[in-house]
């Protein structure tokens, strides 16, 4: 892995500091969370970045810091293509055409 430096104002460093932070886990978890919230990574960055076992344990983590669960609608269309391959495809409409 490799280790990567920058600069922070020494005010910041020292809240961290007297607040018992880690300040370099400080600085993945907020870059693991922003990358996160922004779209730039995935679960299995997080994870990585984290040193977390599983993505599960990664959606937990940002759900505890009420980070939203990145979930677009393309995700939806393909999980239910997926589905439909694995399971058949599956009735989508009641006789009323109310879709189930």
């Amino acid at each position: 892995m490799r280790r990567v430096t920058f600069d922070i104002p020494v005010e910041i460093e020292e809240i961290l500091r007297r607040s018992n932070a880690d300040v370099g886990q400080a600085v993945k978890e907020a870059v693991a969370s922003e990358g996160y919230r922004a779209g730039r990574f995935g679960l299995s960055d997080v994870a990585e970045l984290l040193g977390l076992e599983t993505t599960i344990a990664a959606m937990d983590w940002l759900a505890a810091r009420g980070v939203p669960f990145n979930y677009t609608i393309e995700d939806l269309e393909h999980d239910r293509e997926t589905l439909n391959r694995l399971f058949g495809a599956a009735e989508t409409e009641g006789s009323n055409g109310v879709p189930r």
